[in-house]
């Protein structure tokens, strides 16, 4: 018994590293709710917001006057997305990584194009 005396700050720390990671799990799982809708029609951009708590923010442009704004880093690919239109300006994605920050804007690019297009007939 006298050699594990000695060995009650291993207990200790084991249980504090539990936990942590209990935190983190649980703040993973949290920040997973986090997440953003676009609707696009040839009258309106609708950007929907939706943070951890599951609070709503949205905003509404015009497809004709919103542009994609993407600020690009040499070393390290796009660091961040915006909708900007007149004074307003709107960071899209800020809860994504990088990756998927540097896939996403080419897909959208091109709708927002066909959007400001309108409607096609034959």
């Amino acid at each position: 018994m006298l050699g594990l005396s000695g060995a009650w700050p291993a207990a200790f720390f084991l249980g504090l590293t539990w936990l942590g990671l209990a935190f983190a799990f649980r703040r993973n799982a949290r920040d997973a709710l986090a997440r953003d809708e676009i609707s696009l029609s040839a009258l309106e951009l609708h950007y929907l917001r939706f943070n951890t708590a599951g609070a709503r923010r949205d905003w509404r442009f015009s497809p004709l006057w919103v542009r994609l704004t993407i600020e690009r880093h040499a070393e390290f690919g796009v660091e961040r997305l915006d909708f900007s239109a007149r004074e307003k300006r709107v960071e899209i994605g800020a809860f994504l990584g990088r990756r998927e920050k540097t896939c996403g804007p080419g897909d959208l690019i091109v709708v927002m194009a066909r959007a400001r297009q309108g409607a096609r007939f034959s």
